[in-house]
């Protein structure tokens, strides 16, 4: 029941994109999140169902996007949940069309963070490169990348000294 019902909600918000001003006037976020987020009451496809609203809902509407949405996502993403690597890719996807809310809920560094590991899928990782590259390469959107804070974990790879201080 709980899946046809999130089907039908993400096929009215494709359909018409204003119908998310409606949602946001209920408790449909926070209902939409607490699905997202429950691991044991929610089956694995009602929780994509979440989030491809999640991703109608970003791409359809700049100005009504609930922050609540890219929060649960980032909670998630910090897990290890098996719906972590769609919720990377949800990060990746928003750190392109809305930089400031990915810098706002911490997106920019889980995504280097995801850089790091090696659990993640070759493919997704060169998408974070590309994206975080488009990012700082874009003059309205590299504002919103604290470009030394975040990328230091990359470059500290490459930076650190082999010998200690005693070895002089």
């Amino acid at each position: 029941q709980k899946l046809l019902v999130l089907k039908i909600l993400k096929n009215c918000i494709k359909i018409n994109p204003a119908f998310t001003n409606k949602i946001i006037d209920s408790m449909m976020p926070i209902i939409l999140c607490k699905v997202i987020e429950d691991v044991k009451n929610s089956s694995f496809e009602e929780r994509y169902e979440c989030l491809k609203i999640f991703q109608i809902w970003l791409n359809s509407s700049d100005s009504n996007f609930p922050i609540i949405f890219p929060q649960s996502i980032a909670s998630i993403s910090k897990t290890d949940d098996s719906f972590k690597i769609g919720c990377i890719e949800f990060l990746r996807e928003m750190s392109i069309i809305r930089p400031d809310i990915c810098s706002t809920v911490g997106g920019f560094r889980i995504l280097i963070n995801s850089l790091i590991e090696e659990k993640l899928p070759k493919n997704l990782i060169n998408k974070i490169i590309f994206s975080l590259v488009y990012v700082i390469n874009t003059i309205s959107k590299r504002k919103y990348f604290n470009g030394f804070g975040d990328f230091y974990k990359i470059f500290s790879i490459f930076t650190k000294s082999d010998f200690s201080s005693g070895n002089s």
